[in-house]
């Protein structure tokens, strides 16, 4: 409230920039304030990923900032080189981890293992999340379809199809009018169909 009174008593002085910054650091700071928020940090977690590599992905996040930061390009060759180095070791070592999950499961005739890393690497998902409706979090997926079925019933108006012209039946064709006007067709109108 405070900000609101302070912000409507003084904008008509402030230029449209100021009141945007102004406005801006305002909403920022509710943000971080009242949104909570957590940091992961899935790459890392990564199985593949030795200690050492972390230090290199930690190193390489450094060097782009202070290529950012300073427009060297000696500075941002550094680090497009660094980047790709890691990277070509990253990979290495994913294959690396990949082949010893495989060779393990054949030496103990278990690919369970295999698959669970698999699964664990799988990005797509699949499914509908949890829906709010009426102010409850519904997650079965009946429950999901009529809420979705609401939604988009609501949203398409019904057309009015009085004025849709009838069309007549059209019994003056037959099978054997058709064959015989086929049939009839010169052989040279019949390749330019072919």
């Amino acid at each position: 409230m405070k900000f609101t009174s302070s912000f409507l008593t003084t904008y008509l002085d402030n230029t449209v920039e100021n009141n945007w910054s102004s406005f801006k650091e305002h909403i920022t700071m509710l943000m971080s304030t009242h949104i909570p928020s957590k940091t992961t940090s899935k790459r890392q977690n990564l199985p593949w990923i030795s200690g050492q590599q972390r230090r290199k992905c930690r190193r390489k996040h450094r060097m782009y900032k202070k290529a950012k930061c300073s427009n060297d390009p000696d500075a941002r060759s550094n680090f497009k080189l660094y980047k790709k180095t890691t990277a070509k070791e990253q990979k290495r070592a994913r294959w690396q981890y990949i082949n010893n999950i495989i060779q393990k499961g054949f030496e103990e005739n278990n690919t369970r293992p295999f698959w669970k890393s698999v699964k664990a690497q799988r990005q797509d998902n699949f499914g509908i999340p949890p829906l709010k409706h009426n102010g409850k979090l519904h997650t079965d997926s009946k429950t999901k379809a009529w809420i979705m079925l609401d939604e988009f019933s609501s949203v398409f108006a019904r057309e009015d199809t009085s004025f849709i012209p009838q069309l007549h039946s059209l019994s003056h064709f037959s099978h054997e009018g058709v064959s015989k006007l086929l049939s009839s067709l010169d052989e040279e109108e019949e390749e330019d169909f072919a």
